[in-house]
């Protein structure tokens, strides 16, 4: 199964809410994944505050995951 996050990072689009829900439901089945497919400006994507904390916790994720 697979869960996909397409478009621009907003902070009202709720990333920041789908991937620590998406890794509870990873650690109770095998058979899911996460997409996130955005559109990146250069160095933009990670500067502001909000960016860099979805990468950390994707991060997180992907560390928890392997």
């Amino acid at each position: 199964m697979f869960f996909l996050f397409f478009g621009f990072i907003r902070k009202y689009k709720g990333l920041h809410n789908v991937i620590p829900a998406f890794h509870m439901l990873q650690q109770k089945r095998d058979d899911v994944s996460l997409l996130i497919v955005v559109k990146s400006f250069g160095t933009l994507l990670i500067k502001g505050r909000y960016q860099l904390s979805l990468r950390n916790l994707s991060l997180e994720l992907q560390r928890n995951f392997y």
